[in-house]
């Protein structure tokens, strides 16, 4: 008779099992410039809705739609591939696609410029208040805008049209400048996120 040893995997108990750690979606987020946020904002930065790393956010399929829909107090933080990171914070309830959301106290910001922290707010020019947040439809080139005229407009991931920024325009919403934000007019998304305010 062969005198095998059958190995077996010792059982985890009732105790081990609660103690293993469990993976954690959304939890408190703390990024570079998150405490400069909440001071332009008065709010605190909570946990993320989106995250264009892990997130579907290309034309028919994107998800970003869906993660923010029927949210107030967000925070839409765009990084591009020259190291600026900027964006915009916005109280009031998105509540539907293809519509602006106004707002009497939305702004746009530079948080970093080439990876210099020097957070600046920009708030809305006048009467145009009620063109301060544009979400587009899933079958959109573009993914969001800020401003009447679309001062900012990110397009969705592989999209041929460029994503722009571009203040100064005669149409456009907010007191920032062309380079305020970003460098020249155009630029190259690096990641999208967007957080929930507290």
């Amino acid at each position: 008779m062969n005198n095998y040893k059958i190995h077996r995997k010792p059982r985890k108990t009732d105790k081990e099992e609660v103690s293993k750690p469990q993976h954690v979606e959304n939890v408190q987020v703390n990024f570079s410039g998150s405490q400069e946020i909440e001071q332009l904002s008065g709010l605190k930065v909570g946990k993320v809705l989106f995250d264009s790393g892990r997130d579907n956010w290309a034309k028919n399929t994107s998800v970003f739609g869906d993660k923010i829909l029927h949210k107030q107090n967000l925070l839409f933080l765009v990084e591009d591939d020259n190291r600026n990171i900027f964006g915009g914070v916005l109280y009031e309830k998105v509540v539907k696609e293809k519509e602006f959301v106004g707002s009497q106290r939305f702004f746009v910001f530079s948080l970093e410029r080439n990876g210099i922290v020097n957070p600046r707010k920009y708030e809305l020019k006048g009467s145009n208040n009620q063109y301060a947040f544009y979400l587009y439809c899933k079958s959109h080139e573009c993914l969001f805008g800020f401003g009447g005229g679309h001062a900012i407009g990110v397009f969705k991931k592989g999209s041929l049209s460029r994503s722009y920024c571009n203040p100064s325009l005669q149409s456009s919403s907010y007191t920032a400048k062309l380079g305020d934000l970003t460098d020249g007019r155009y630029f190259k998304v690096k990641t999208i996120k967007v957080y929930q305010l507290d």
